[in-house]
């Protein structure tokens, strides 16, 4: 057996070598196979809508009346995000231990040779994740360029590397395949940090998952991607990517512009993750102070309220009347100074996702909170992705919804 013999799955287990490849089988592929395209391609979206409205009922009746209350009040767009998370998680983290097993000698051993239940793990991970995403984007109702790209470059390497280990028998190409997968088979904590966000679940525990999704995401994506260019350069040096054959002159111009697009977009949603931590840090914040104030500050406050509800009246008729005129939100260079203390006397506390607009008072050094049920604010998606982090502004969720189209798996 030569160093380049690889397992042909397409020949009944036969061996081939990379030099002198075997004659392809007369039928390229098992019909009833479960780890390659045809036959259960079909099977495979059946199963993913059977499995999307099981989400859906699941959490329509979840115990946990919030969660419920949560998901209901949800537009039906952000109802299928919810349950793209959930159905990722899963998918995801099938694929991702049937990788780790296909992996054991090709990658992990670094041999040239596997046997065929790990190259048929393999396939399987890879098709698995090809068709949960063509899947995502037809569920999806809105979806960003960030994550288009990524998911059409992943659906593009895994046919184009399949394709190739089919005409030439050579496992580098499923080497390399395997190696791109983990960017789409390892985001657990970025579903779930998506998930518990969406939701609302776990309030004070949603800016460490995002930071940890952000890092966990960077540094592991940074290191295949890595050894993907260094296995790339090693192939060119050794010569093994020889341009004799058609599939050696395309990867040999295109591997590396569809690898810079993949780490590109992944950039990009760990930059959107950090983004999110920020705003949830900046909620926990609001939180932590509304329930800093004493049971003093409480009856001071109370003592002090017909003054206060009469200048709320008054500046709220006056900062109404400039929204109504400018018909548009407060910016952070607007006169109107930012709260830096949230807390509704005479509402009571409010929840994170019910912030309000709040007013700098003329008059004295409190600040004055305009309920956000009085009127609706809905700054647009680009608006929101712009505010300062730093700013202690008010966050609101329908100004996350571009954020959140743009992340992935």
């Amino acid at each position: 057996m030569t160093a380049f013999e690889a397992t042909d799955p397409f020949n009944n287990g036969t061996m081939a070598t990379a030099t002198e490849p075997s004659t392809p089988a007369p039928v390229p592929y098992d019909l009833y196979s479960v780890t390659q395209y045809p036959w259960w391609c079909l099977n495979y979206f059946i199963i993913f809508w059977f499995l999307s409205n099981l989400v859906q009922t699941l959490l329509l009746r979840a115990p946990s009346k919030k969660i419920r209350d949560q998901f209901e009040s949800l537009d039906q767009d952000k109802r299928n995000n919810a349950i793209i998370y959930v159905m990722q998680l899963v998918g995801t983290s099938i694929a991702f231990v049937a990788q780790l097993y296909g992996s054991t000698d090709i990658i992990f051993k670094w041999q040239e040779t596997t046997s065929q239940s790990k190259l048929n793990s393999l396939q399987f991970a890879l098709t698995l994740v090809a068709i949960l995403y063509i899947w995502e984007l037809i569920f999806r109702k809105k979806i960003g360029l960030p994550l288009l790209v990524h998911h059409l470059v992943t659906i593009l390497l895994i046919q184009l590397t399949a394709a190739s280990f089919f005409d030439t028998h050579d496992i580098k190409y499923i080497r390399y395949s395997t190696l791109m997968g983990f960017h789409a088979t390892f985001e657990q904590l970025t579903f779930l940090a998506l998930f518990f966000f969406r939701l609302n679940i776990y309030e004070n525990w949603q800016a460490f998952w995002f930071f940890l999704s952000a890092a966990q995401s960077l540094l592991f994506k940074t290191f295949v991607t890595l050894v993907g260019v260094v296995y790339f350069c090693s192939m060119i040096h050794t010569g093994r990517l020889t341009t004799s054959t058609k599939w050696g002159i395309f990867w040999t111009i295109f591997t590396l512009p569809l690898l810079a697009l993949l780490f590109s977009a992944q950039v990009y949603a760990c930059l959107i993750l950090y983004k999110l931590g920020k705003r949830c840090q900046v909620m926990d914040n609001f939180d932590s102070m509304e329930k800093s104030v004493t049971m003093e500050d409480e009856d001071a406050m109370d003592a002090e309220l017909p003054m206060t509800k009469a200048l709320f009246r008054e500046e709220s008729e006056m900062f109404l009347g400039d929204y109504e005129t400018n018909q548009q939100s407060l910016s952070p260079s607007s006169n109107h100074t930012r709260s830096s203390i949230l807390l509704d006397s005479w509402h009571g506390p409010r929840s994170r996702r019910q912030r309000s607009i709040c007013v700098g008072s003329m008059a004295t050094s409190r600040e004055l909170c305009l309920p956000s049920n009085s009127f609706h604010l809905e700054p647009t998606a680009e608006e929101d992705l712009e505010v300062e982090l730093g700013l202690e502004s008010e966050v609101t969720q329908t100004g996350l919804e571009e954020a959140e189209a743009t992340l992935t798996a």
